[in-house]
């Protein structure tokens, strides 16, 4: 159960992170923010993000993930099974945590607000 929590506020730190550094991705519109970051992420200008960049450039955010999750991060996005993330790949995947995002933005508000009128 320990691991099992530890992965969860590990992935949900991600998930936090990547939608901060979106925001304050370099780019005059989402779109050209997008690609700034997914250019941070590729090291070797590949095209491709691999398990080694992931790691390096969440590093840099203070974000660590064990091995393992870096694996499953990238199989969980890895839609043409390439081993990599390519830019479509890496836009779903900060979409995604961008929707997780607001999900639990909006059940942290709910929470606030149910707090908000009990306390009246």
């Amino acid at each position: 159960e320990q691991k099992m929590k530890k992965h969860k506020a590990n992935m949900h730190r991600l998930r936090n992170t990547m939608v901060d550094q979106l925001f304050e991705a370099s780019g005059e519109d989402f779109g050209e923010k997008i690609a700034s970051m997914f250019d941070s992420f590729d090291l070797d200008e590949s095209q491709q993000i691999d398990v080694y960049e992931l790691n390096e450039r969440l590093g840099d955010w203070n974000v660590t993930l064990a091995p393992k999750e870096l694996k499953e991060v990238l199989k969980r996005y890895d839609i043409n099974k390439s081993g990599t993330l390519d830019f479509e790949e890496f836009l779903a995947m900060l979409l995604d945590f961008m929707k997780q995002a607001k999900i639990d933005e909006s059940a942290f508000d709910q929470t606030r607000l149910k707090k908000t009128k009990k306390d009246a």
